[in-house]
């Protein structure tokens, strides 16, 4: 079972100074659990893709990835030649965009878990990064879809790299309270929301695995059996830094079983 785990800290400087530092410590220690990569959300303080790329330089041997970005702001590095109804845009052929020594390719994943969006991301990309799709969506519904899609195209089966919340702690009730609060934001949005209901559940937190380690060793092995190809570990610092600990150990191991 390939494990990472997604990466975060205070942004307060007081309590943890330089915050690629931290992060690079972080990443370290992460790879020293024996997690197999370190993945990071963009934000509007940092650049997701350029403190992945520091992190990967630092750490040698953890991969590492970004969830969502947006590409607004990114030139596509593509020729476009589209003359429609409203809109035209023709470019000239991209200047070179491929720097020695870059191998294997960058693979893209996508955010995917509407029907439409898992068609395309099958057909046209490397994988999928579905977040709050619990076990039985993903086995019911996501993953055939991305699966059928890409081999209808004569592609290779894609990788589905789940987010999963994931917190070891002997105190489970209090953990699920501070995450009800910190993913409480997801429940309003209504893609999040309409596939957590499809799970089964009411709320985003209720997808979060909170307890000793049987129990999120449990729940992850109910993702791996949903045919999810790698998990990815969230919001593991609910319960503390002691509790993070603990996850990124369980992690470690069943990453190495």
């Amino acid at each position: 079972m390939r494990i990472g785990v997604a990466l975060a800290a205070s942004t307060d400087p007081a309590v943890t100074g330089n915050y690629v530092d931290v992060i690079s410590g972080l990443a370290d220690e992460a790879a020293t659990a024996g997690l197999t990569s370190a993945w990071f959300g963009q934000r509007f303080d940092y650049d997701a893709a350029t403190l992945a790329a520091l992190v990967g330089r630092s750490v040698p041997g953890l991969e590492v990835g970004t969830s969502a970005i947006p590409i607004f702001g990114r030139h596509p590095f593509g020729r476009a030649d589209f003359r429609g109804e409203l809109i035209t845009a023709v470019t000239p052929a991209p200047m070179g965009g491929k720097l020695p020594g870059a191998d294997p390719a960058v693979p893209v994943l996508v955010a995917a878990i509407g029907p439409q969006a898992l068609r395309a991301s099958g057909e046209l990309a490397d994988g999928i990064l579905p977040f709050l799709a619990g076990p039985a969506v993903l086995d019911g519904r996501i993953v055939p879809a991305v699966r059928d899609a890409a081999r209808s195209a004569g592609r290779a089966d894609p990788r589905i790299v789940a987010f999963v919340a994931a917190v070891v702690t002997d105190d489970p009730s209090t953990v699920y309270e501070t995450a009800a609060v910190q993913m409480g934001f997801y429940d309003a949005v209504h893609s999040y929301a309409k596939v957590i209901a499809e799970e089964g559940v009411d709320r985003a937190a209720d997808l979060a695995l909170i307890g000793d380690e049987d129990t999120v060793a449990g729940g992850l092995r109910r993702y791996a059996d949903a045919g999810v190809t790698e998990i990815v570990l969230t919001q593991t610092d609910l319960g503390g830094d002691a509790a993070r600990r603990r996850t990124w150990a369980l992690a470690g191991d069943l990453a190495l079983a």
